[in-house]
């Protein structure tokens, strides 16, 4: 192995994602799955779908990490890499050169373009949802950018909110992990975006937002069940839901968004319930109550177990019925437990 490739495969897996750089510039053995990835994990078929297709390898340890932030060069990265071979450059310094040379080439909005110092420090930052749109909008042969690039993505379908179908809805100030930014390729490939366009040097005319998405009878039939919890208790004074194709949120008028409820994208997906204020326990007495809902009939004692997971930071699963049920605390946001149901 010659000394490039050392050096690659050292920043590598010491500092940043184990990649696909290109077939044959890292020599390692065929990934087929990740020991962090469990089937009850949200993103499974997700992550299972870009090991097919070289999109990830995951870390030298064999794990994926992927409630982790990506970074832009490791966004950049898996992007390009699920289109096309990314080849090592002449006289490159940083491991993320080629695909900086590919995005400069196609004039996409990257904040790590220069490859001096500051430049290169500034790969390594965690990426938002909100740099994604641009960075997405651009490959789709169109100058949108914040607002506009987010309005274009919802439009073509090329991306769903986290907590709805709008600018707002689609929290594109919030950074992304590693699961999501695979989510986020894969639902780009697979909705039209068959190969990388270059951005056009002049804004694009503005879009048109989208039609309201009707609200799918399984995720409405929940959503009615806990307003009328909601409607049915002044603890829950000034809470109110909002639904998306995907799911609900609920919302505490002082505190903001409390717990996220997400249908299983499939039968062979997991359902979601995500506490964002776990350490209230209104925002767990609203979770359980989700579950419950949702036809997981957790006892209401089950608030104990999710404090329980939120004080010691350990992943729990039990069986509830006939569904499998993982309580999963996020390693990054301490306040943030997410109940994975199948």
């Amino acid at each position: 192995m010659n000394t490039f490739k050392k050096k690659l495969l050292g920043v590598i897996g010491g500092v940043t994602l184990s990649v696909t750089l290109v077939a044959g510039s890292v020599s390692a053995a065929a990934v087929t799955s990740f020991g962090d990835v469990k089937k009850s994990n949200w993103a499974y078929s997700t992550i299972q779908w870009a090991i097919a297709n070289n999109v990830v390898k995951g870390y030298p340890d064999g794990t994926f990490r992927p409630e982790k932030q990506v970074s832009e060069s490791e966004f950049l990265m898996m992007f390009i890499s699920a289109y096309q071979p990314v080849k090592p450059t002449a006289g490159q310094k940083h491991w993320a050169d080629p695909v900086y040379n590919i995005a400069k080439n196609l004039n996409w909005p990257v904040n790590g373009i220069s490859n001096d110092a500051v430049g290169r420090a500034t790969r390594e930052q965690a990426i938002t949802r909100g740099e994604v749109a641009n960075i997405i909008a651009g490959a789709n042969g169109v100058n949108f950018m914040n607002d506009e690039a987010i309005r274009y993505l919802l439009s073509e379908n090329l991306a769903a909110g986290k907590t709805g179908n709008t600018v707002a809805g689609y929290k594109g100030k919030d950074y992304l992990t590693r699961a999501e930014a695979v989510a986020f390729i894969q639902r780009v490939k697979t909705k039209g975006l068959t190969s990388l366009k270059e951005r056009p040097r002049f804004p694009s005319a503005p879009v048109t937002p989208p039609a309201p998405v009707p609200i799918p009878n399984g995720i409405k039939g929940v959503q009615t069940a806990i307003e009328n919890v909601i409607n049915g208790s002044s603890s829950y004074k000034g809470y109110t839901t909002e639904a998306s194709d995907a799911g609900f949120v609920i919302r505490d008028a002082s505190s903001g968004t409390s717990v996220a409820y997400r249908q299983a994208e499939s039968k062979s997906a997991s359902g979601r319930v995500i506490s964002f204020l776990a350490s209230e326990t209104a925002s767990l007495k609203l979770a359980v109550e989700t579950l419950q809902a949702a036809g997981v009939k957790v006892p209401d004692n089950f608030v104990t177990t999710l404090q329980n997971a939120v004080n010691t930071r350990k992943q729990t699963e039990q069986k509830v019925g006939n569904y499998t049920v993982t309580v999963q605390p996020n390693p990054t946001a301490y306040d943030t437990v997410v109940i994975y149901f199948k």
